[in-house]
Protein backbone atom coordinates (compact mmCIF):
# COMPACT_ATOMS: atom_id res chain seq x y z
CA UNK A 1 0.00 0.00 0.00
CA UNK A 2 1.51 3.36 -0.44
CA UNK A 3 3.93 1.96 -3.34
CA UNK A 4 4.32 4.06 -6.49
CA UNK A 5 2.86 1.21 -9.41
CA UNK A 6 2.23 1.16 -13.06
CA UNK A 7 -1.39 2.10 -12.75
CA UNK A 8 -0.99 5.23 -10.84
CA UNK A 9 -0.90 8.51 -12.86
CA UNK A 10 2.39 9.14 -14.12
CA UNK A 11 2.97 12.54 -12.94
CA UNK A 12 2.28 11.29 -8.95
CA UNK A 13 4.04 8.06 -9.68
CA UNK A 14 7.11 10.03 -10.84
CA UNK A 15 7.08 11.70 -7.52
CA UNK A 16 6.50 8.74 -4.96
CA UNK A 17 9.46 6.44 -6.93
CA UNK A 18 11.95 9.56 -6.35
CA UNK A 19 10.65 8.89 -2.77
CA UNK A 20 11.24 5.63 -1.78
CA UNK A 21 14.66 6.03 -3.10
CA UNK A 22 14.90 8.56 -0.31
CA UNK A 23 18.44 9.22 1.62
CA UNK A 24 19.32 11.02 5.11
CA UNK A 25 19.73 14.55 3.95
CA UNK A 26 18.23 17.51 4.26
CA UNK A 27 17.16 17.16 0.11
CA UNK A 28 15.57 13.92 1.05
CA UNK A 29 13.18 15.58 4.10
CA UNK A 30 12.18 18.18 1.33
CA UNK A 31 11.13 15.49 -1.36
CA UNK A 32 9.23 13.75 1.42
CA UNK A 33 7.22 17.36 1.59
CA UNK A 34 7.37 17.90 -2.06
CA UNK A 35 5.64 14.36 -2.51
CA UNK A 36 2.69 14.78 -0.34
CA UNK A 37 1.98 18.31 -2.18
CA UNK A 38 1.83 17.18 -5.57
CA UNK A 39 -0.71 14.52 -4.42
CA UNK A 40 -2.59 16.62 -2.57
CA UNK A 41 -2.10 18.93 -5.53
CA UNK A 42 -3.61 16.51 -7.78
CA UNK A 43 -6.55 15.73 -5.70
CA UNK A 44 -7.33 19.32 -5.39
CA UNK A 45 -7.47 19.41 -9.42
CA UNK A 46 -9.63 16.77 -9.65
CA UNK A 47 -12.55 18.20 -7.61
CA UNK A 48 -11.88 21.44 -9.38
CA UNK A 49 -12.08 19.59 -13.02
CA UNK A 50 -15.50 17.76 -11.43
CA UNK A 51 -16.94 20.65 -10.33
CA UNK A 52 -16.92 22.22 -13.02
CA UNK A 53 -18.38 19.62 -15.33
CA UNK A 54 -21.63 19.74 -13.12
CA UNK A 55 -21.61 23.33 -12.58
CA UNK A 56 -20.64 23.15 -8.76
CA UNK A 57 -18.89 26.00 -6.92
CA UNK A 58 -15.67 25.84 -5.14
CA UNK A 59 -15.32 28.95 -2.79
CA UNK A 60 -11.78 28.80 -2.39
CA UNK A 61 -10.91 28.89 -5.53
CA UNK A 62 -11.90 32.83 -5.09
CA UNK A 63 -9.86 33.38 -2.58
CA UNK A 64 -6.69 31.63 -4.59
CA UNK A 65 -7.32 33.92 -7.34
CA UNK A 66 -8.06 37.25 -4.85
CA UNK A 67 -4.79 36.45 -3.64
CA UNK A 68 -2.70 35.83 -7.10
CA UNK A 69 -3.61 38.95 -8.31
CA UNK A 70 -3.69 41.30 -5.01
CA UNK A 71 -1.02 39.78 -3.36
CA UNK A 72 1.17 38.42 -5.79
CA UNK A 73 1.03 35.55 -3.47
CA UNK A 74 1.72 31.56 -5.35
CA UNK A 75 -0.96 28.88 -5.05
CA UNK A 76 0.88 26.37 -2.45
CA UNK A 77 0.11 23.12 0.14
CA UNK A 78 -2.18 25.04 2.02
CA UNK A 79 -4.24 25.88 -0.71
CA UNK A 80 -4.84 22.67 -1.99
CA UNK A 81 -5.63 21.30 1.76
CA UNK A 82 -7.92 24.06 2.03
CA UNK A 83 -9.88 23.12 -1.74
CA UNK A 84 -10.19 19.18 -0.30
CA UNK A 85 -11.02 20.42 3.37
CA UNK A 86 -14.01 22.65 1.58
CA UNK A 87 -15.49 20.21 -0.34
CA UNK A 88 -15.50 17.67 2.34
CA UNK A 89 -17.92 19.51 5.02
CA UNK A 90 -19.67 20.80 1.85
CA UNK A 91 -23.50 19.12 1.40
CA UNK A 92 -23.19 19.88 -2.29
CA UNK A 93 -20.67 17.53 -2.74
CA UNK A 94 -21.34 14.83 0.10
CA UNK A 95 -24.30 14.41 -0.90
CA UNK A 96 -24.03 14.42 -5.08
CA UNK A 97 -24.01 10.61 -6.26
CA UNK A 98 -22.70 11.89 -10.12
CA UNK A 99 -19.65 13.09 -8.89
CA UNK A 100 -17.08 11.69 -11.62
CA UNK A 101 -14.22 11.01 -8.87
CA UNK A 102 -16.49 10.98 -5.55
CA UNK A 103 -14.28 9.63 -3.29
CA UNK A 104 -12.00 12.64 -3.13
CA UNK A 105 -14.24 14.94 -1.48
CA UNK A 106 -14.07 11.96 1.43
CA UNK A 107 -10.31 12.28 1.62
CA UNK A 108 -9.92 14.86 4.47
CA UNK A 109 -12.95 13.68 6.33
CA UNK A 110 -11.25 10.70 7.88
CA UNK A 111 -9.50 11.92 11.10
CA UNK A 112 -6.07 9.89 10.86
CA UNK A 113 -5.46 10.89 6.92
CA UNK A 114 -6.40 14.75 7.93
CA UNK A 115 -3.66 14.66 11.26
CA UNK A 116 -1.10 13.26 9.07
CA UNK A 117 -1.82 16.21 5.99
CA UNK A 118 -1.91 18.10 9.15
CA UNK A 119 1.77 17.23 10.17
CA UNK A 120 3.35 17.32 6.43
CA UNK A 121 1.71 21.14 6.33
CA UNK A 122 3.41 22.60 9.24
CA UNK A 123 6.64 20.70 8.45
CA UNK A 124 6.46 22.27 5.03
CA UNK A 125 5.89 25.60 6.65
CA UNK A 126 8.55 25.48 9.44
CA UNK A 127 11.00 24.59 5.92
CA UNK A 128 9.85 27.54 4.62
CA UNK A 129 10.59 29.44 7.78
CA UNK A 130 14.24 27.99 8.64
CA UNK A 131 12.74 26.28 11.40
CA UNK A 132 13.38 22.71 9.57
CA UNK A 133 15.20 19.72 11.08
CA UNK A 134 18.75 20.05 11.01
CA UNK A 135 21.84 17.17 11.79
CA UNK A 136 21.08 13.86 13.58
CA UNK A 137 17.33 14.76 13.89
CA UNK A 138 16.60 15.05 10.01
CA UNK A 139 16.70 11.18 9.67
CA UNK A 140 14.42 10.79 12.03
CA UNK A 141 11.97 13.53 10.69
CA UNK A 142 12.35 12.17 7.20
CA UNK A 143 10.90 8.48 8.81
CA UNK A 144 8.31 10.61 10.33
CA UNK A 145 7.10 12.44 7.81
CA UNK A 146 7.84 9.53 5.46
CA UNK A 147 4.86 7.76 7.61
CA UNK A 148 2.34 10.80 7.17
CA UNK A 149 2.98 10.54 3.64
CA UNK A 150 2.41 6.82 3.88
CA UNK A 151 -1.15 7.03 5.60
CA UNK A 152 -1.90 9.93 2.36
CA UNK A 153 -1.45 7.52 -0.21
CA UNK A 154 -3.15 4.27 1.38
CA UNK A 155 -6.10 6.41 1.44
CA UNK A 156 -6.13 7.91 -1.83
CA UNK A 157 -4.98 4.45 -3.90
CA UNK A 158 -8.70 5.06 -5.46
CA UNK A 159 -6.71 7.66 -8.18
CA UNK A 160 -5.11 4.12 -10.16
CA UNK A 161 -9.11 3.74 -11.53
CA UNK A 162 -8.68 7.70 -12.83
CA UNK A 163 -6.89 7.27 -15.93
CA UNK A 164 -4.72 10.63 -16.80
CA UNK A 165 -4.77 11.23 -20.60
CA UNK A 166 -3.21 13.06 -23.07
CA UNK A 167 -5.02 13.42 -26.65
CA UNK A 168 -2.47 14.22 -28.94
CA UNK A 169 -4.47 13.74 -32.29
CA UNK A 170 -8.16 13.79 -33.28
CA UNK A 171 -10.34 13.31 -36.01
CA UNK A 172 -14.52 14.09 -36.80
CA UNK A 173 -16.57 12.00 -38.61
CA UNK A 174 -19.22 14.43 -38.79
CA UNK A 175 -21.58 11.40 -40.82
CA UNK A 176 -21.10 8.91 -38.53
CA UNK A 177 -21.06 11.32 -35.31
CA UNK A 178 -17.48 9.29 -34.36
CA UNK A 179 -14.06 11.43 -33.23
CA UNK A 180 -10.96 9.26 -33.65
CA UNK A 181 -8.93 9.90 -30.80
CA UNK A 182 -5.56 9.18 -31.06
CA UNK A 183 -3.84 9.26 -27.20
CA UNK A 184 -1.51 8.07 -24.90
CA UNK A 185 -2.52 7.22 -20.83
CA UNK A 186 0.06 8.74 -18.53
CA UNK A 187 -0.22 6.08 -15.92
CA UNK A 188 2.56 4.61 -14.40
CA UNK A 189 6.43 6.06 -14.15
CA UNK A 190 7.89 4.87 -17.85
CA UNK A 191 7.91 8.03 -20.07
CA UNK A 192 8.03 6.04 -22.80
CA UNK A 193 4.08 5.58 -23.10
CA UNK A 194 2.66 4.00 -26.40
CA UNK A 195 0.29 6.05 -28.83
CA UNK A 196 -3.26 4.08 -28.80
CA UNK A 197 -6.69 5.25 -29.96
CA UNK A 198 -10.44 4.90 -29.44
CA UNK A 199 -13.82 6.13 -30.95
CA UNK A 200 -15.81 8.98 -28.76
CA UNK A 201 -19.12 10.74 -29.54
CA UNK A 202 -18.06 13.88 -27.74
CA UNK A 203 -16.98 16.33 -31.05
CA UNK A 204 -15.26 18.49 -28.19
CA UNK A 205 -12.34 16.57 -27.42
CA UNK A 206 -8.95 18.54 -27.23
CA UNK A 207 -5.94 17.67 -29.35
CA UNK A 208 -3.01 18.83 -27.45
CA UNK A 209 -4.41 18.75 -24.07
CA UNK A 210 -4.75 16.49 -20.86
CA UNK A 211 -8.19 14.82 -19.63
CA UNK A 212 -9.21 13.34 -16.69
CA UNK A 213 -11.03 10.20 -17.29
CA UNK A 214 -13.73 9.07 -14.60
CA UNK A 215 -14.64 5.25 -14.26
CA UNK A 216 -17.57 5.45 -17.03
CA UNK A 217 -14.75 6.24 -19.22
CA UNK A 218 -16.43 10.14 -19.64
CA UNK A 219 -13.22 13.01 -20.63
CA UNK A 220 -13.28 15.71 -18.45
CA UNK A 221 -10.86 18.66 -19.41
CA UNK A 222 -8.11 19.18 -17.46
CA UNK A 223 -6.96 22.81 -19.10
CA UNK A 224 -6.32 25.23 -18.03
CA UNK A 225 -5.16 23.97 -14.28
CA UNK A 226 -3.02 21.20 -15.80
CA UNK A 227 -1.29 20.85 -19.08
CA UNK A 228 1.44 19.27 -20.57
CA UNK A 229 4.44 20.66 -21.81
CA UNK A 230 8.66 20.75 -22.09
CA UNK A 231 10.35 21.73 -19.50
CA UNK A 232 12.47 24.25 -19.98
CA UNK A 233 15.15 23.25 -17.22
CA UNK A 234 15.68 19.63 -18.18
CA UNK A 235 13.69 19.52 -21.36
CA UNK A 236 11.51 16.16 -19.92
CA UNK A 237 7.77 16.37 -21.04
CA UNK A 238 6.03 16.79 -17.55
CA UNK A 239 2.57 17.82 -16.41
CA UNK A 240 2.68 21.84 -14.98
CA UNK A 241 -0.17 23.48 -12.36
CA UNK A 242 -0.86 27.06 -12.03
CA UNK A 243 1.31 28.35 -9.28
CA UNK A 244 1.96 32.20 -9.47
CA UNK A 245 0.53 35.26 -11.11
CA UNK A 246 2.78 38.07 -12.70
CA UNK A 247 0.71 41.27 -12.51
CA UNK A 248 2.80 43.50 -13.76
CA UNK A 249 3.73 41.26 -17.19
CA UNK A 250 0.62 39.26 -16.89
CA UNK A 251 1.94 36.01 -16.94
CA UNK A 252 1.90 33.01 -15.32
CA UNK A 253 3.60 30.77 -13.72
CA UNK A 254 3.69 26.75 -13.48
CA UNK A 255 5.02 24.05 -11.67
CA UNK A 256 5.70 20.79 -12.47
CA UNK A 257 4.09 17.92 -10.49
CA UNK A 258 6.70 15.70 -11.02
CA UNK A 259 9.67 17.45 -10.15
CA UNK A 260 8.74 21.13 -9.11
CA UNK A 261 10.46 22.82 -12.02
CA UNK A 262 8.83 25.88 -13.13
CA UNK A 263 7.84 27.49 -16.85
CA UNK A 264 6.76 30.87 -17.89
CA UNK A 265 3.24 31.43 -20.12
CA UNK A 266 2.07 34.45 -21.74
CA UNK A 267 -1.11 33.61 -22.74
CA UNK A 268 -2.74 31.85 -19.74
CA UNK A 269 -3.49 34.74 -17.87
CA UNK A 270 -6.68 35.42 -20.61
CA UNK A 271 -8.06 31.88 -20.08
CA UNK A 272 -7.57 31.69 -16.40
CA UNK A 273 -9.88 34.77 -16.25
CA UNK A 274 -12.61 33.06 -19.19
CA UNK A 275 -12.87 30.27 -16.54
CA UNK A 276 -12.97 32.80 -13.16
CA UNK A 277 -9.82 32.18 -11.52
CA UNK A 278 -8.33 35.77 -12.33
CA UNK A 279 -10.57 38.59 -11.38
Amino acid sequence: AGEPCCSCPGPLSCSWRAVEARGKGLEDYQGVLDCAEATLCYLALLVIVGARALDLHVGQLVEIGGRLVKQGRGIGLGDWIAVLREVGTSKQFRNLETFPFPEVPAVLTDEDTDAAVQRLQEARNNLAHGRGPRGAAIPVKIEERYADLELLLQSVEFVVEYRLRLVEETRRNSLSGLTQIGFRDLMGDHRLVPLASEQNKSPEIEAGSMYFLDRAGRYHLARPWLSWRTCPECQRPAAFHVEWFDKKHDTVTLKSLEHGHTTVDKGLARVLRNVGLLQ
